[in-house]
């Protein structure tokens, strides 16, 4: 297996805190890999942007299909998941709510998946686990066609 991680970008004018994104590349059946990245984007937009575009950059000429999670710290109408939408597909179009666990009110965590025609999404779902994070869980059943 192989993994790596970087640090994502951050405005030095508006400063930020340090973000990063981790992979691994794992081999689902005999012959068959996938890379699955995880991700904390930056609370502000312009950050979020910017780390946004260094993501599709690094992926987008892989080889190999590539399924993403994490917080973005961005709304499923934000220009960050827009941007992100041109190059991936989300798990779920009307994502339930992950933030807060109590009474949440909004979606800032997805999975994604490269668009390159080798997962459909079967189903996402958020679990009501309010220990572990101050975000709720999303789980996405994926499959290969």
């Amino acid at each position: 297996m192989d993994s790596i991680g970087f640090i994502l970008p951050i405005d030095s004018a508006i400063k930020g805190e340090t973000r990063t994104i981790a992979a691994i590349t794992v081999e689902i059946t005999k012959g068959r890999k996938v890379i699955f990245a995880s991700t904390h984007l930056d609370l502000k937009e312009q950050n979020r942007l910017s780390q946004a575009a260094l993501i599709v950059k690094h992926f987008q000429d892989s080889d190999l299909p590539v399924i993403i999670g994490g917080d973005f710290n961005a709304l499923p109408d934000s220009e960050v998941i827009k941007y992100l939408d041109k190059s991936f597909t989300r798990s779920c179009l009307n994502c339930a709510f992950t933030i807060p666990v109590e009474v949440p009110d909004r979606t800032i965590d997805f999975v994604m998946y490269k668009t390159d025609g080798t997962f459909e999404s079967v189903s996402t779902r958020v679990i009501d686990e309010k220990y572990a994070s101050d975000h709720l869980p999303v789980v996405a059943v994926l499959r290969v066609k």
